[in-house]
């Protein structure tokens, strides 16, 4: 599934779909390396820059659904 957020196309690959709480994106740019997910489909978060920024919810999805990832931000 393509989606565009703020102007930037995404490819969601539904089976990385967690519970439908987190998605995973792959930027359509051609960017790799990225560890890009979405809660809402409607803000992007970069795991390494932008894990900080999330709300005590989102951290706790997150670290519900990807504990070991989340792990490295501890």
């Amino acid at each position: 599934m393509n989606i565009e957020i703020n102007g930037i196309e995404y490819f969601v690959e539904k089976d990385r779909t967690i519970n439908g709480a987190i998605y995973w994106l792959d930027d359509m740019s051609g960017d790799r390396g990225k560890f890009l997910f979405s809660f809402d489909l409607k803000k992007v978060y970069n795991f390494f820059s932008d894990y900080h920024k999330l709300s005590d919810i989102e951290k706790l999805i997150f670290k519900t659904a990807n504990p070991i990832l989340a792990k490295l931000k501890e």
